[in-house]
């Protein structure tokens, strides 16, 4: 639990970084940044996918609805390509079985 918070934390450290970056690159003359927006694309072999959602559930995300707000993806998507190989997604335990 507390290793999670910490990256949440990290995250948001990450976050505040960026922002200060922009707004001193808008406004200080002679200043620029260059950053790369890296998106990770996610596996289309579905037990691989399995594999994968559940690692950045149990670690990182308090439901799919957050991961997939966070990850820029369609939930429906998710779930109908791990339910056609037998795994439901538990709410409860917020993890795919």
């Amino acid at each position: 639990m507390a290793l999670n918070r910490l990256r949440r934390v990290g995250c948001i450290f990450h976050t505040k970084i960026i922002s200060i970056l922009f707004f001193y690159c808008n406004f200080v003359p002679g200043i620029s940044l260059n950053l790369k927006i890296v998106t990770m694309r996610l596996p289309e072999d579905p037990v691989m996918l399995y594999s994968f959602i559940n690692m950045k559930l149990r670690d990182f995300y308090p439901s799919l609805d957050a991961l997939c707000e966070d990850m820029n993806v369609e939930k429906e998507d998710i779930v109908r390509k791990l339910k056609l190989v037998g795994f439901e997604y538990n709410p409860a335990k917020n993890r795919f079985w």
